[in-house]
């Protein structure tokens, strides 16, 4: 018998034992220790279920096949662990061995156990990949449905056309914006609504590697009605199912209210821009006639005060000191009323030069020390070897001169002022310090104003259109201006310019 099964087995990697209705041992092939749970050789007279607990439980069904009142029985997938944690499948079968007629034999049981670890592990990694494999699929289609629902609820319009131009998928914000429906748009070429050659794709270079192509390119569109839009599309290459075809996305934005107001506006600046041009030619003719009429009035006051010494007459020479202050006053308002005009108008030259600022300084503190009533007054300070630097003379005159000349107004009795200088290595930094009346904190936000004059300097004559003029000077150069003040106690101005421009 035990040949018998040996050949029959041999081909599918069988091992068998037999059993007697008490599931006793009987025989048993060399194998069978592979698929024992202790691994070791089923000993003959031996408990099946000793090596097989998989059995427990079932021996009403064992007899059953043993009876013959059931044709077999069978498990399918037993594990078991062996060494190094490998796993080890196999099935087995029961089927009942007839007993020899012609022998005195009693029925057993046959046991019949099959290495199923390969089919096992090939359907776990089938099972393995058909999860996967859903998975994916079901990440793919939400995928799919949250870049539909993304692209249904965009803002702007999008188009996705073939290399040819024509329209493959469109969303609703296109379908609105140009006044088709989707059905229209579908199939149609996207030169029927974009104008511009060179947002067509046939028109468009594609370099390899690229993906954008084109960025906020704005273009003239057609609309169904016939109307125009102006739209900025960005363009981007997208691979098709073909390697070879590519297909392109349009992302467009309705521009036409943003051009409308340019539009607006640009008329606008060049409506100021000439009326500032004939602001600027009105003030520089006014204050041309102005001047000459005020030369003539200097002039008759200087003759007048020359032929009138000899009579020493008070009250004239008052009158006449009166005049000639009165029109040096009004020279320097028109010279700082048509500065400032010049400014506002975009006109005010800026000629710079190398220039030695310390010596610039010490002359501008020279000419003011030639008035006797500031005498001594200004204290000039140095803090550097080398200070060339490259400014408009011209402006950093307007620039000093207004801030000293403040200091000293502002300034009460013999109050001195500081004036210092430092040349760093990138800027130079002038600054101008009293101990005069001070700035309120309420006007320094509008310290820089045209016309514009502290609260607490009403009864001290100005124009108020000296710090303006700073202002522009200041940005000119391309520097900074900045002010420390407190009322009663002093004001401290600091201005920062480049070296050079």
């Amino acid at each position: 018998m035990k040949g018998l099964w040996q050949k029959l087995m041999a081909p599918r990697r069988l091992e068998y034992l037999e059993v007697d209705a008490n599931l006793v041992i009987k025989e048993a092939s060399i194998g069978v220790h592979r698929f024992a749970d202790s691994g070791q050789n089923a000993e003959i007279g031996t408990d099946l279920r000793r090596e097989f607990p998989e059995l427990i439980g079932v021996e009403d069904i064992l007899r059953a096949v043993l009876a013959g009142t059931q044709s077999n029985f069978q498990l399918k997938g037993i594990a078991r662990v062996r060494e190094h944690h490998s796993l080890l499948y196999f099935d087995l079968y029961c089927i009942a061995d007839e007993p020899d007629p012609d022998a005195d034999s009693l029925p057993r049981l046959i046991i019949l156990l099959e290495d199923a670890t390969e089919r096992m592990v090939m359907e776990q990694e089938l099972g393995q990949v058909a999860k996967e494999a859903t998975l994916l699929s079901h990440a793919l289609a939400a995928a799919n449905d949250y870049i539909d629902k993304i692209i249904t609820s965009m803002a702007d319009a999008l188009l996705v056309t073939d290399r040819t131009g024509k329209i493959k998928t469109t969303n609703a914000a296109a379908q609105k914006l140009f006044g088709y429906s989707a059905a229209e748009l579908r199939g149609s070429n996207i030169s029927a609504i974009i104008e511009a050659e060179q947002l067509w794709p046939c028109k468009i270079p594609i370099a390899s590697g690229s993906i954008e192509l084109v960025r906020d390119v704005e273009a003239m569109c057609q609309m169904k009605s016939g109307a125009g839009l102006f739209v900025s599309f960005s363009c981007a290459a997208i691979e098709s199912d073909s390697e070879e075809i590519c297909d392109f996305v349009y992302i467009g934005r309705d521009i036409t209210e943003r051009k409308r107001a340019e539009e607006q506006l640009r008329l606008a600046v060049e409506k100021e821009r000439e009326l500032m041009e004939l602001k600027s030619r009105f003030v520089s003719m006014t204050s041309h006639e102005f001047k000459t009429l005020l030369s003539t009035i200097i002039s008759s006051a200087d003759l007048l005060d020359f032929y009138c010494e000899k009579y020493r007459d008070e009250n004239l020479m008052t009158h006449i000191s009166r005049i000639q202050n009165s029109v040096n006053q009004m020279t320097q308002l028109l010279e700082e009323v048509l500065i400032i005009g010049k400014a506002e108008a975009g006109m005010l030259e800026f000629q710079p030069e190398w220039l030695d600022v310390e010596d610039f300084c010490r002359d501008l503190v020279a000419d003011f020390e030639i008035n006797t009533t500031v005498h001594k007054r200004i204290s000039f300070e140095s803090a550097t070897d080398n200070t060339i630097a490259y400014m408009d003379r011209k402006l950093l005159r307007h620039i000093l001169s207004n801030l000293v000349s403040n200091a000293l107004k502002y300034s009460p009795g013999e109050t001195p002022v500081v004036f210092s200088l430092v040349c760093a290595a990138r800027e130079v930094i002038f600054e101008v310090q009293d101990w005069g009346i001070g700035i309120p904190l309420s006007d320094q936000p509008r310290l820089f104003e045209s016309f514009h004059r502290g609260t607490n300097a009403n009864n001290i004559p100005g124009t108020g259109l000296g710090m303006a003029i700073v202002k522009h000077c200041v940005d000119l150069h391309g520097g900074q201006i900045s002010v420390v003040s407190q009322v009663g106690v002093g004001t401290k101005f600091r201005v920062v310019i480049p070296l050079t421009v």
